[in-house]
């Protein structure tokens, strides 16, 4: 199931680099922001979660469908990736 479930948000995930873009410390640490937490490993990778639910928060986090409302502060799950620009 998750296979069908994270393969589109994979493919984004890869095609943006967002894994090579950024470093880590700075994914968890605006993770954290958001009030997400995940494990990393000995040589400080992101562990994949075994839970269904951690996994797919991991996954829309690094698609970039968390996020934090500017002026309310909430924390949105996205459905769109209609860019406004």
């Amino acid at each position: 199931m998750l296979v069908t479930i994270g393969r589109g948000k994979n493919a984004y995930i890869l095609d943006t680099g967002v894994l090579e873009k950024n470093t880590t410390d700075y994914i968890l640490q605006e993770a954290n922001n958001l009030g997400l937490q995940f494990e990393t490993n000995e040589e400080n990778k992101i562990v994949f979660p075994a839970d269904l639910k951690s996994q797919k928060e991991l996954l829309s986090y690094l698609a970039d469908e968390i996020y934090k409302g500017r002026l309310s502060d909430d924390v949105y799950l996205t459905n769109s990736k209609r860019s406004l620009k």
